[in-house]
């Protein structure tokens, strides 16, 4: 019974052991590059018509998110999110550079989702843009 047990263990702990994901540089510029251009659509690229959040989502229960109702503001955003978006796909400051996208996707579709505007297209994208910045995190340890 024991040896039996004793299989079972070694071959669940075979499931979770860490081995480094390996693939030739250009394999790897691709992955990154069409992910980036997946991810550019996730960023907010005009601000929503209704004024204040009536129906609070996500972050707009922990801040306010007003500033999104300003176009300049949007804008600088987007821009400097689709900025860091190329740089962390490049490979530069990606803890950073992911890390400013997440906030920014998070806080657009929440600002989006607290004015009514129900969606939930980009929440695969999300998961995989807090996935890269969580894999970019660990790589600092």
């Amino acid at each position: 019974m024991t040896a039996i047990v004793s299989s079972v263990l070694i071959r669940v702990r075979a499931l979770f052991r860490f081995e480094p994901f390996r693939c030739g540089t250009w394999e790897c510029v691709i992955l990154r590059l069409v992910f980036a251009w997946l991810a550019t659509s996730l960023i907010l690229t005009a601000p929503p018509t209704l004024p204040g959040t009536p129906y609070p989502h996500g972050l707009a229960h922990f801040m306010d998110l007003g500033f999104l109702r300003d176009a300049t503001t949007v804008h600088w955003l987007s821009l400097t999110a689709t900025i860091t978006l190329a740089l962390g796909a490049l490979g530069i400051a990606e803890p950073l550079t992911f890390g400013w996208t997440l906030f920014v996707v998070i806080a657009s579709k929440s600002y989006n989702q607290s004015q009514g505007v129900i969606g939930h297209a980009g929440q695969l994208l999300t998961l995989c843009l807090l996935a890269q910045w969580m894999a970019a995190v660990w790589a600092l340890r």
